[in-house]
């Protein structure tokens, strides 16, 4: 009966782990959980779509941080595949002659108080030939800490560092203009923000303009190059569906050799916990040990490898009780031999009703009676015969 109940605790248990691990995989293969323009979420308002199809065209390695405090100058010296994508294990170990870093639904707060050391790190990547594009999503609050953002008197703008202001536009049910026939092909893009720029200083380039206010910008830096986008909504899941501009999609991407997309700045960070050490490591073999193991136990806890004794397994008899008057005949034929017990008996009586006086004068004729040599029984009905006597 106990092995039955284990064995349905078990089933129901395992019933159960599996239903939420499928609730999960649900909600993470929908990508709901992650922030919107993460190149994590599938539904219409993520960036997976531009992702993936960055990533089907052969020779170009696409690829995702998760890791913060990158240092994107010393990247751009020597391939550290340690900073990026840990799941992508065909890397080739290589130098990237070229690399584009993009930054999708960026929090305007963000780059408004970055670190200066950050800000120089980014720069010096940029001008060793690297490619940023950074695409804002004014909507959307900084996921910084307040340590890194308006709380630091030494924050420096990245808008104020490399010469563009920021302003505001009303927006309708127009498009974006294409600015100047040039590598962009695509005359108009659909328009939902309100950000724009302004004070353009000398060496920027107004690729896109929304009711004559610039929103997509371009500017050489060093070897490098640098493009700000206002709006997001380009690269979205949606967008690739409904209003698919692939010709920008790919002048966004440039000429660049591996793309990494950034998601620390959204808030997905990929930390150091037990699971990742195990999958960076390759200790699958000593977890599914751990598990043989555990089941092996909850197996010898439950299951008896001696076999059953049927003659005297009495688990399932009945046991009978006994009344007061069998306890005490058991106990008297453990103490009393059968040649005294008519003496221990009389004994007994003698102390507890001979006090009568009636009693007292036949106690003579009974001890006699009780030491003559005769069968117990018929001893025992002489002494009664003697007491019931007037």
């Amino acid at each position: 009966m106990n092995r039955v109940l284990l064995f349905t605790a078990l089933l129901l248990s395992a019933l159960f782990a599996a239903g939420l691990a499928r609730l999960f995989m649900l909600r993470f293969e929908k990508g709901d959980v992650y922030p919107p323009y993460s190149t994590l979420r599938t539904d219409p308002l993520g960036a997976k779509a531009y992702y993936d199809s960055l990533a089907e065209i052969p020779g170009l390695d696409v690829r995702r941080n998760y890791r913060n405090g990158v240092r994107w100058n010393a990247y751009a010296k020597e391939d550290r595949n340690a900073a990026l994508d840990e799941d992508r294990d065909d890397t080739p170990k290589h130098t990237y002659s070229r690399q584009a870093l993009v930054l999708l639904g960026t929090p305007v707060a963000a780059v408004e108080h970055m670190d200066p050391a950050e800000l120089g790190d980014l720069d010096g990547w940029i001008r060793r030939g690297g490619r940023l594009v950074i695409a804002f999503n004014d909507a959307q609050t900084t996921r910084r800490s307040e340590t890194q953002t308006e709380s630091s008197t030494l924050a420096k703008s990245l808008f104020k560092e490399w010469g563009v202001k920021r302003g505001t536009v009303a927006v309708d049910t127009s498009s974006a203009a294409l600015a100047q026939e040039d590598a962009l092909t695509e005359p108009g893009l659909p328009w939902h923000a309100t950000l724009c720029f302004e004070a353009l200083t000398d060496g920027w380039r107004t690729c896109y303009t929304y009711r004559g206010k610039a929103v997509v910008i371009e500017r050489p830096l060093g070897a490098g190059s640098l493009v700000l986008c206002a709006d997001s909504y380009v690269f979205s899941n949606e967008a690739l569906r409904a209003e698919r501009r692939p010709q920008l999609l790919a002048w966004a991407a440039g000429e660049a050799s591996r793309i990494t997309f950034d998601e620390t700045h959204l808030g997905v960070v990929r930390g150091e916990s037990v699971g990742g050490l195990a999958r960076k490591y390759g200790l699958h073999g000593v977890v599914f040990a751990l598990l043989v193991l555990a089941a092996l136990y909850v197996w010898r806890g439950s299951v008896s490898f001696v076999p059953r004794n049927e003659e005297q397994d009495t688990s399932d008899a009945a046991i009978t009780g006994a009344g007061h008057g069998a306890g005490l005949a058991n106990l008297l034929r453990r103490h009393v031999r059968p040649a005294e017990l008519l003496g221990v008996c009389l004994t007994q009586w003698t102390k507890s009703c001979a006090r009568k006086p009636e009693l007292a004068r036949k106690l003579p004729r009974m001890e006699e009676a009780a030491r003559a040599p005769q069968d117990p029984s018929r001893c025992y009905e002489e002494l009664c015969r003697i007491v019931a006597e007037r």
